[in-house]
């Protein structure tokens, strides 16, 4: 989706995407009984003015457990801050790495944290 010639046609199929997995998958946060009757989720308009390319710095690595459902509890490792500017503010967001998942990649191939280092900033398109 991030590569769609149309951001606002991706940014639609994300959508339908999403009222799929909140209805119909076996993990979806809605109740059994409420998911018959789903008809999507209320999502507000699309913004171009909201998206934005951000630049990944090196962070220091801080671990933290989150509550999931079920008693559980998952890891993460903080693995960058994502720079950007949005509405004239200079703005950061930390990135993490979902490390107690399966070993499974929430990034591009190549670019998690086992992989190698960049050696300049890294741009990528901001999710809508």
């Amino acid at each position: 989706m991030r590569t769609a010639p149309d951001p606002i046609a991706a940014w639609g199929e994300w959508r339908v995407v999403r009222d799929e997995l909140f209805g119909d998958h076996p993990q979806s946060p809605l109740p059994s009984d409420a998911r018959a009757g789903f008809s999507g989720l209320d999502y507000c308009e699309y913004r171009s003015d909201a998206r934005v390319l951000t630049e990944l710095r090196p962070a220091s690595p801080t671990r933290v457990q989150i509550a999931a459902s079920a008693g559980c509890s998952v890891l993460f490792d903080r693995v960058a801050t994502a720079a950007f500017s949005l509405g004239g503010d200079d703005l950061e967001l930390e990135v993490y790495w979902l490390s107690g998942y399966g070993g499974e990649s929430l990034f591009p191939s190549g670019t998690g944290p086992a992989a190698p280092r960049p050696t300049a900033p890294v741009a990528t398109s901001g999710i809508p």
